[in-house]
């Protein structure tokens, strides 16, 4: 607990935006319910994990209660995934115990009331840590199939919640199975069409086409519609927003200016650039800022506005990562899918799978050489760029699969189990979910060992400081 009596939910994973954005959603809606409700997250230390948590008022740690009640805490563990290469075990294992340590530190430090995993070798550690001190687990699962991390920590989870019934299958016995659908952020549930195409500076007057390889952008996306933008834009009623990637966004501006001359193209080589085409540019221009002229290409290389990014399209190209394809069921968006090709395990095609059996999405598969995309692309995506009532009706299959409150039920489910199983009714008031929350959170995690206190600022995580083994 805080200073103050509120709890504190730590969440553990990061590495990639959708390990993030979901345990996100859920701590807004857990603030939703608690607003001083305080938030750490154990992440791991790469960029990624910066730059989405930067932008909601991040800090590695807080001096006063004040600044926390405000901020996410961000821990970043040295934790790093597990490779067959003998040559990297010794790593491994000297990060594995760095990051038990942290993590023991800081469970002790903050004393969460319930540790959420949100998937992948990051929230592996943390969890460890929790069950070692006693505290209430829960796992986010928004893939149809669990990854390995989630497999393995599952049956120990207290709590499992699960974008679709589909998952259950990899957890049969498990009593805290929960089916709640994927949450998303608020913005995507507020997003409004117009607004989206006032941010990225698109025409009204036009339907559009939004590209995307989620935050990293993807490579043979964008070869294939690189390919086929002469026939895209030659339907005079369709424009393209373009997400390419940052790696990928000078080439490909490059590309489309080549192909489609410099009037009929606006973008950005790199998130700092102005935009490019100088009569189009307006000075200091930003991503997303309104940009007037005849461009039917706008690049972006990524974008922290991606609610007004999908809200924007007409139809969307995409990959098939579970909280890509939450979002698009939360804003009703019909989507041709092409998973990620080299997953171990597939994941991403048996989540698009789910989306084309229900209708919503029409499914092609990455062959990874741009000829063959190509061939496949164009026998999906052109007529439905003909197709009006046919993307009418994949948008209204998307709308139906998609669960607009599954962060808040997710919140309200945490807060009742974290409670010692007192019953917490959905819709409850904020105070009583408090006051429970609070009686949970006054016993602290139960502690085998004693860590000295941290000086003002930062949480002392070193060796000396924290015993090795409980």
């Amino acid at each position: 607990m805080n200073g103050r009596g509120a709890p504190t939910i730590a969440f553990a994973g990061g590495g990639t935006a959708g390990h993030l954005y979901p345990a996100l959603a859920v701590a807004e809606a857990l603030r939703g319910e608690i607003p001083d409700i305080r938030i750490v997250f154990f992440t791991t230390s790469r960029p990624i994990d910066d730059a989405v948590l930067g932008g909601r008022g991040s800090c590695r740690a807080s001096p006063s209660a004040e600044a926390q009640k405000e901020r996410i805490i961000s821990l970043p563990q040295p934790v790093s995934s597990w490779r067959k290469a003998p040559w990297t075990w010794p790593r491994f294992v000297r990060d594995w115990r760095a990051s038990m340590r942290l993590c023991r530190a800081g469970l002790r430090a903050y004393r969460p009331i319930m540790v959420i995993g949100s998937g992948g070798y990051a929230s592996m550690p943390p969890l460890f840590a929790a069950r070692e001190l006693g505290i209430p687990t829960a796992l986010l699962n928004p893939d149809a199939i669990p990854g390995r991390a989630n497999r393995h920590l599952g049956p120990q989870a207290d709590l499992i919640f699960a974008q679709w019934e589909d998952t259950r299958r990899y957890f049969p016995r498990h009593r805290g199975f929960c089916e709640t659908g994927c949450p998303v952020r608020p913005e995507f549930r507020m997003a409004d069409h117009q607004r989206g195409l006032a941010r990225f500076g698109l025409d009204s007057a036009r339907r559009t086409l939004v590209v995307t390889g989620a935050s990293q952008g993807a490579r043979t996306i964008n070869d294939a519609v690189l390919a086929m933008i002469r026939e895209i834009v030659g339907m005079a009623e369709w424009q393209v927003l373009h997400l390419t990637g940052k790696a990928d966004a000078h080439r490909v501006l490059t590309a489309y200016r080549g192909a489609l001359g410099p009037d009929a193209v606006a973008g950005h080589s790199a998130p700092e650039d102005v935009l490019s085409v100088p009569h189009l540019a307006q000075k200091g221009a930003r991503d997303g800022e309104p940009v007037p002229g005849p461009a039917v290409v706008r690049v972006v290389p990524y974008t922290e506005h991606m609610a007004d990014a999908l809200a924007a399209a007409d139809l969307v190209i995409a990959r098939a990562g579970a909280s890509t394809l939450a979002e698009l069921t939360a804003l009703g968006r019909a989507s041709i899918l092409m998973p990620y090709p080299f997953g171990r395990d597939q994941h991403q095609l048996v989540n698009a799978r789910v989306l084309v059996r229900a209708g919503a999405a029409r499914l092609v598969r990455d062959r990874i050489h741009t000829a063959a995309n190509v061939a496949a692309l164009r026998t999906v995506l052109l007529p439905l760029l003909n197709d009006r009532f046919a993307l009418e009706r994949m948008s209204a299959a998307a709308r139906r699969s998609g669960t607009a409150d599954a962060a808040r039920d997710i919140a309200e489910r945490v807060l009742e189990c974290a409670c010692g199983g007192a019953h917490v009714a959905p819709g409850a008031s904020p105070n009583a979910v408090r006051r429970s929350a609070a009686r949970a959170g006054g016993t602290p995690a139960p502690q085998t060992g004693e860590m000295r206190r941290a000086p003002a600022g930062s949480l002392a995580l070193g060796a000396a400081a924290i015993p090795e083994r409980d």
